[in-house]
Parts: structure tokens; sequence; C-alpha cells
């Protein structure tokens, strides 16, 4: 609560950093990402949180979960019997290369940020509720392309795209 800089970063290895019915939290982090991922590095969370909410930032463009990783198009973000809400914040949501994040029974909430709800990633969402709404920045999901499968999207009242997408063909069934 309160931290000022970039509160969790994984710095890339062989492995994965596995959260198993973990409450992750920050409350008006300052001038930093809340969560961010470099060098490969692999994120699993199982039945947990991952919430962030009044971050703001001097000067800049600082999003809630950043990925700045190396490598592209590999599988590095899991989503199991979660929770993930950035809400409320004076910065953008996710900020993610091009590597894909599986979301399997679990709750999505980017809502009310100053910037985009989500930028870049391949989504592969199962089961899941993903709402994305008043991100006032520009995009709501702005991405690689998706996969989502019996699944609830929501995207209302962002700034000028609801979901836009950059590369791939995407399905909604």
């Amino acid at each position: 609560e309160g931290y000022n800089g970039q509160f969790l970063g994984l710095y890339g290895s062989s492995g994965a950093v596995t959260f198993n019915s973990c409450d992750i939290s920050t409350v008006e982090n300052k001038n930093g990402w809340s969560y961010a991922m470099y060098g490969g590095s692999v994120l699993k969370l199982n039945q947990s949180t991952m919430t962030a909410t009044g971050m703001s930032i001097d000067s800049g463009n600082t999003n809630v979960f950043y990925s700045g990783d190396n490598r592209t198009g590999y599988d590095a973000i899991y989503f199991n019997d979660s929770i993930v809400d950035f809400s409320d914040n004076k910065t953008g949501g996710f900020a993610i290369n091009n590597v894909n994040i599986h979301v399997d029974n679990s709750q999505i909430n980017v809502s009310n940020n100053a910037g985009n709800g989500c930028n870049s990633g391949y989504w592969i969402v199962n089961q899941s509720d993903f709402t994305m709404n008043g991100n006032r920045g520009g995009h709501a999901l702005s991405c690689i392309g998706f996969e989502m499968t019996d699944s609830d999207l929501e995207i209302l009242h962002n700034g000028y795209a609801g979901v836009y997408l950059q590369v791939r063909n995407s399905s909604l069934t």
C-alpha cells in the first residue's frame, strides 16, 4: 500500500512463478508497474486474486501489469480459478508483448482506468468472465488476437476502440 515504484517483478528463468491460493494486491502504487515480467518469465495464478487500485504516476506512461520480455509467442501467463481486478487507476491495465495468456474459469476485470484496458498479447479464454469497461485512454481490448470459448465478454464505454485486433484471426464461441 502506497509503494513508490515497481512492486512485483519477475525476471525470467527456466521455470514458472506460481501463486496458489494467494491474495496479491497493490493500493495506491505510484510511479511504477504494480506487476511486471521480463526475460521469458512465466506467471501462474491458481485459485488466487491479483488486484490493483488507486495507481498514479507523476509523469510518463505506466500500466498495472507490464510484460517487456525479450521472447514472443510463448505461453507466459496462466490464470486458473482466479480473479484479476485492475480498476480505478490513473494508469492503464495490461501492457504485454506478443505472449500467450491462458484464462480458465476466472474473472478478469479491467475497468475505470485512465489508460488502455489492454495493449497486446494473445488471449486464450475458457469459461471465464472478461470485462473491460470505462477505460478512458483509448482501447479496451487491443490485442494480437483471442480465442474465447464459453465465456462472457463485456466491453463498454471505453476511449475510442472497444476491441482492436492487431494481427491474428480471433474467435468467440
